[in-house]
């Protein structure tokens, strides 16, 4: 609960600088804008998952986990889809879209 407290404040803060109301700029866009995305990456060894690391850091604005024994990244960002699994493809190794984490 006290992340819904800390995500509220952050969403009033966030509608002062971008001078909106916020009671009439949509709770949902700004909820969308952080939800987590489940990918599938065949990442045999650490050196994989390294490679996923260096190309999300290099696309910027992310916050990701990485499981390699389960072969799944979990992205935390406002880019698209697209963008993110075109970034995982960038590693040489398979990726797809597992769903919304």
């Amino acid at each position: 609960m006290a992340e819904f407290g800390l995500l509220a404040c952050f969403y009033f803060i966030i509608c002062t600088i971008a001078q909106r109301d916020p009671f009439q700029w949509p709770l949902q866009y700004f909820l969308w804008c952080f939800q987590k995305h489940e990918f599938f990456v065949d990442m045999t060894c650490e050196g994989c998952s390294n490679a996923v690391t260096r190309v999300l850091n290099k696309l910027g604005g992310v916050q990701f986990e990485i499981d390699l024994p389960n072969k799944k990244v979990i992205v935390e960002s406002d880019h698209s889809v697209n963008t993110l699994l075109d970034t995982l493809k960038k590693t040489g190794k398979n990726a797809s879209y597992t769903g919304e984490k």
